[in-house]
């Protein structure tokens, strides 16, 4: 990766950064495993995660679904080519879409971390402010991860009414072809 640096009136520095078609092939292989772990779909011998996901979830170009994570994916490179640690994880900006075997150019704004010298090495004393959490609050971190971890039972047979929680099954088909992807034996809806 080729990367030039410009240092900004406000003590950030600017970044222009050029990945090389086989750094740019990595991150995006790199988002691929990532989206297929995060959506749940199983590697098939003899097969690409790209092949799966349009048989599974009639995606056609996943490339186009995954270009943000890849590009987020090249940003530890371009700071690691200038040896810089960011005060904060700074995001990249760029002009057009990534695309496999082809450069890819981008700009990141990094903020450096900044370095403090001690004047003495007497003792220092810092007054933090007491944490505190309301009861609200915990109520509601607890009301919410309970909603994450609701486990459905089977009540009295009645029409559906509002708040309840239905299992449907679905079977998807466009053309006559069934949809992998959006059939399911069972989805839980409120």
């Amino acid at each position: 990766m080729k990367v030039t640096q410009r240092k900004l009136d406000d003590g950030k520095l600017r970044l222009e950064c050029v990945a090389t078609p086989v750094e740019v092939n990595e991150v995006l292989q790199n988002a691929y495993i990532q989206f297929a772990q995060q959506m749940g779909l199983r590697p098939e011998k003899d097969k690409t995660v790209a092949q799966v996901a349009e048989e599974q979830m009639g995606i056609k170009n996943l490339d186009s679904i995954v270009q943000e994570q890849a590009i987020e994916g090249l940003v530890p490179y371009a700071i690691d080519k200038k040896n810089l640690t960011p005060a904060y994880p700074p995001k990249a900006e760029h002009d057009r879409a990534i695309a496999r075997d082809r450069e890819f150019a981008f700009t990141v704004v990094v903020l450096p971390k900044p370095n403090y010298e001690l004047s003495s090495y007497e003792p220092v004393s810092i007054t933090v402010q007491p944490f505190e959490v309301s009861e609200d609050e915990v109520q509601r971190h607890m009301d919410e991860t309970a909603e994450h971890y609701a486990e459905y039972v089977a009540d009295d047979p009645h029409p559906v009414a509002k708040g309840d929680s239905v299992k449907v099954k679905l079977e998807c088909s466009e053309d006559g072809k069934p949809m992998p992807g959006l059939t399911t034996e069972g989805r839980t809806y409120t």
